[in-house]
């Protein structure tokens, strides 16, 4: 069986899911970036400014 990987975004405020990528393969930069853009789309629309200061969280580690 192969492994998966997930990467996911959260609202820390209320716990939501605002997105996530899967894949058997390795998740690159460019996935992180793509998730990164899509959840900020969810959360404001499309805008060219962001209306607040915005932090990200990360953890590296395993389950």
């Amino acid at each position: 069986m192969a492994r998966r990987r997930v990467s996911f975004s959260l609202d820390c405020r209320d716990y939501e899911a605002m997105g996530f990528v899967a894949t058997t393969a390795g998740i690159s930069a460019q996935d992180v970036r793509d998730l990164m853009t899509a959840t900020v789309e969810y959360r404001f629309g499309r805008v060219n400014r962001l209306p607040t200061t915005i932090e990200w969280l990360t953890h590296n580690g395993s389950c």
